[in-house]
């Protein structure tokens, strides 16, 4: 029989479960999630989610959010304080904006000028809950407004029409000899004494204005020596402070051993640090990571002659029973990614002490859940793009090895072998890689080796909320610009639908 103290604990656990699905059961996650996102101190994004049952104290910068979002309609006057500027770079001013509930069709709202009192009356206006769009001049000279409110789908938006946005640096690797797009993992041989590997490319920058760029390279596998920047050198071609592209002779190596790396590409545009990242796949290690909170991964390419993509993923769980977070970084084959076959267990569920595995419905709203010892499961196969929760039978740390994954990034040619890449017929068509977030809850990951901000890869008028998640479900909401890691899964909270594509 089991004790008082196993019983509260399974108690706990299947709450948890139900917890993922944000359903009308139970919303434990959810209000997890709303505590940050309801906090007092901003992140930088693209949007302030204001949550009714735990507003915002401090003044929310618009000039770093662009938009608050309330939630829903409150049922009676609800303030929050903003600053903004009535152009861009402008200096900031405080503002109180107060929704009033008329009826169950009309809102009013008010805008004063001043956080604090005494305040000065700026607009009162009405909104139809049908949908109603208002412009706003906080200047009344300006000819362009500063300030968009919009009533849509019960949520009310302000928007800063003189947002700027941080994510504005773009880096394009090219072959040095044939110009090739190399992509985004950069291959490189292992060197010797007779064949000192070195890889060469010219980097392409671009940005609104001329882009002051740094470069570092750092290891996926934290708390090693990382010696790798002394070999790195960077040659820019002159170009006028009017230019807003710059190119750069990029060298680095030799290496004697299988590495994965991160060339680190970071600018400060308008104020705003953005980073881009590219992977040196050294010896055809392209991700190696061990970080707490998270199962350990490694994948190498298999491909010895660096014109494909089949590599070998090795994933280590946690011993532990709790949830860990789960993602592909690479494309598993058909035996391994589908979850049943014939009535039984197949693939990945099948594997030793894999007891569950849990996923999201953003459609239909709900947690998906696998099990090794059902007939069938609601997940019929793992996918990227997808977030999973996996949990162990027991307690013990617990490796899996597959032999035959895609490391499904746009391009992967070889370079450092001192040959021009295959760039000919016989090159397979870079496939496009698309998802489509739903409005409302997503769980999700980021596909290939590379990080990924997801803002990078959305379309400029989304507007969502982001939040990593580590073992035993620990969340928190991050910012918008964070690159996104393999291997991890991340929910997101989206006001509408959209694509995100990877090219």
């Amino acid at each position: 029989m089991k004790s008082s103290h196993q019983k509260i604990k399974k108690q706990k656990l299947d709450i948890k479960r139900i917890g993922i699905a944000l359903g009308a059961l139970a919303l434990l996650l959810l209000t997890v999630i709303l505590a940050f996102s309801g906090r007092e101190k901003p992140v930088v994004g693209q949007a302030f989610f204001v949550d009714q049952d735990n507003p915002p104290s401090g003044v929310i910068n618009l000039a770093q959010e662009e938009t608050l979002i309330f939630r829903r309609l409150p049922s009676q006057a609800s303030t929050v304080r903003f600053s903004t500027a009535t152009d861009f770079g402008g200096t900031l001013e405080a503002y109180t904006l107060t929704l009033i509930k008329e009826s169950n069709d009309i809102y009013v709202l008010e805008l004063n000028r001043s956080a604090d009192p005494p305040r000065q009356l700026v607009l009162r206006d009405r909104l139809d809950t049908a949908g109603d769009t208002t412009s706003i001049y906080l200047n009344t000279l300006d000819t362009i407004p500063d300030l968009e409110v919009s009533l849509q789908n019960g949520q009310v938006f302000v928007s800063n029409l003189h947002f700027v946005s941080s994510d504005l640096l773009k880096v394009m690797m090219f072959h040095n000899v044939t110009g090739a797009h190399l992509g985004r993992v950069l291959r490189v041989n292992i060197s010797d004494n007779l064949n000192p590997h070195i890889f060469n490319g010219k980097l392409n920058t671009s940005s609104p204005v001329y882009p002051e760029v740094e470069f570092n390279i750092i290891p996926t596998l934290g708390g090693i020596p990382n010696p790798y920047n002394a070999s790195l050198l960077v040659d820019a071609w002159d170009r006028p402070v009017r230019d807003i592209n710059r190119t750069f002779n990029v060298t680095w190596g030799p290496a004697s051993e299988p590495v994965s790396l991160l060339l680190n590409i970071t600018s400060n545009i308008q104020g705003s640090r953005t980073s881009k990242f590219l992977v040196l796949a050294v010896g055809n290690r392209t991700l190696d990571v061990n970080t707490t909170g998270y199962p350990i991964m490694r994948v190498d390419f298999t491909d010895l002659d660096h014109q494909g993509r089949t590599a070998r993923l090795n994933v280590t769980f946690r011993a532990t029973t709790e949830l860990q977070p789960f993602a592909l970084p690479c494309r598993l084959s058909e035996a391994d990614a589908a979850l049943y076959a014939s009535g039984h267990a197949t693939g990945f569920l099948a594997k030793a002490n894999i007891d569950k595995i849990y996923s999201y419905d953003p459609v239909n709203n709900r947690a998906l859940q696998s099990a090794s010892d059902a007939p069938i499961g609601q997940i019929a196969r793992l996918k990227q793009f997808e977030g999973y929760f996996v949990q162990l039978t027991r307690p013990e740390t617990t490796s899996l090895i597959f032999g035959n994954c895609e490391v499904e990034d746009p391009r992967l040619l070889g370079v450092g072998r001192g040959l021009p890449p295959n760039v000919g017929n016989n090159q397979p068509t870079p496939p496009q890689l698309t998802h489509i977030i739903r409005r409302g809850w997503n769980l999700i990951s980021i596909p290939g080796v590379v990080p990924t901000s997801l803002k990078e890869i959305a379309p400029a008028n989304t507007r969502f909320e982001l939040f990593a998640c580590k073992e035993d479900e620990v969340c928190a909401r991050i910012d918008l610009n964070t690159p996104l890691q393999p291997g991890r899964a991340y929910w997101v909270h989206s006001t509408s639908e959209f694509a995100v594509t990877i090219e």
